[in-house]
């Protein structure tokens, strides 16, 4: 009974209803962007947020004075530990081969079209790579260096997207000095021939391992920033072009995860309050309407609790309807040039964002309409109507 009559009490006021259904809907949109923005950009800072959360830098290495991860470990007195990546310096080779350190692929390791990324098989023959789905290698193939017969090879054991992040330095990033230098598509790499390789893996080519690109440098022991400071001064000597404390690049990516919330929140904040005043105001108003209504309910044995139960319901049929338009708009979304920019995604964080704005709606509504009813009284009202 309480269902049909708190549905009865929504289409009764549909107009009035229609204005908390607008602006909850925009509150759901703005929302969901703001959420989905920060787990868009969370689901790359986390993966290597556990270097950050120690002492040590994030640098970048090239040239030939470049040192390896053990010479590095070496030169700084084993106090650091050390990931790198590297490029192979082999005459064979025709196409770039990024080989990146275990720690680096442990924390991130590319999505896959087809196949496996293998961190190591002795029992495979040849070096077992990754390379773009987009250029016509297929897993199992067998890709010889420079065409000759007696060229080393290659085995591909999986395949990635165009598009997909790899965990190798890219450059055009590297001003921001943030988590998004560490990640880089193969058409920003500038090669869209790129393969990955483990270290272990590439041990099987003869050639010589280049230091250039990411390095991860950390001390498990700890140390303070200036001796962090007098360590970047003496890698520079060896190949370091780029070092970057972790506190320092820790604070850069957080700003730029929480970049797009911080600007949206005086959209949000006028948004709520806007909405908090139209839930006040609209069910203040269609209560007092609703009085004789309600009265009649009271009369019928439903308590003054009962009431707010149906006002409750009413609620979320208006939670319902914003809902629906919300979908909607989402849906036509790709359609509309204006939304193209805005980006959503949808799970667990979401959820809790489109259920908190839901429960205020709710609560709001059953409150107000429980205040206004628990000040009326049922005889003066039924007389005045």
């Amino acid at each position: 009974m309480i269902l049909r009559l708190g549905f009865r009490e929504f289409r009764r006021d549909l107009l009035l209803n229609l204005i908390v259904i607008l602006q909850m809907s925009v509150m759901l949109l703005i929302g969901l962007t703001a959420v989905s923005s920060v787990e868009s950009r969370f689901t790359y800072y986390r993966p290597f947020s556990h270097y950050f959360r120690q002492d040590g830098m994030v640098c970048y290495f090239r040239g030939p004075m470049a040192m390896r991860a053990e010479d590095c470990e070496q030169l700084l007195g084993m106090r650091a530990k050390v990931d790198m990546e590297y490029m192979i310096d082999a005459e064979f080779i025709n196409y770039n081969v990024h080989v990146v350190d275990d720690g680096i692929l442990r924390s991130f390791m590319p999505e896959l079209t087809e196949g496996r990324f293998v961190m190591h098989d002795a029992a495979a023959e040849y070096p077992q790579a990754i390379a773009p789905a987009n250029k016509g290698y297929h897993v199992g193939d067998i890709v010889a260096g420079n065409g000759t017969p007696d060229a080393p090879c290659v085995q591909i054991s999986g395949l990635y997207a165009e598009d997909t992040r790899l965990p190798v330095f890219n450059h055009h990033r590297a001003d921001e000095r943030n988590f998004r230098m560490l990640y880089g598509t193969a058409e920003e790499l500038s090669s869209e021939t790129a393969m990955i390789l483990s270290r272990a893996e590439a041990q099987k080519i003869d050639g010589v391992l280049i230091p250039i690109g990411l390095a991860f440098i950390t001390y498990p022991g700890g140390a303070d920033d200036a001796a962090i400071k007098e360590d970047m001064k003496l890698l520079g000597f060896h190949g370091m072009a780029q070092g970057i404390n972790n506190s320092e690049f820790a604070a850069n990516s957080l700003r730029f995860v929480y970049g797009e919330v911080i600007a949206l929140i005086p959209v949000l904040t006028g948004v709520l309050i806007l909405l908090v005043i139209s839930m006040v105001s609209v069910n203040a108003v269609t209560t007092q309407r609703q009085l004789h209504s309600y009265a009649v309910y009271r009369l019928g044995g439903l308590t003054w609790q009962g009431c707010g139960e149906i006002a409750a319901v009413k609620a979320c049929f208006v939670s319902g309807a914003a809902l629906l338009l919300t979908a909607a708009v989402i849906a036509v979304k790709p359609h509309i040039p204006f939304l193209l920019g805005f980006y959503l995604s949808f799970g667990i964080p979401q959820a809790v964002c489109v259920i908190a704005i839901i429960l205020l709606n709710v609560t709001v509504s059953a409150a107000i309409s429980t205040l206004v009813l628990h000040r009326a009284k049922i005889n003066q009202t039924l007389k005045e109507v």
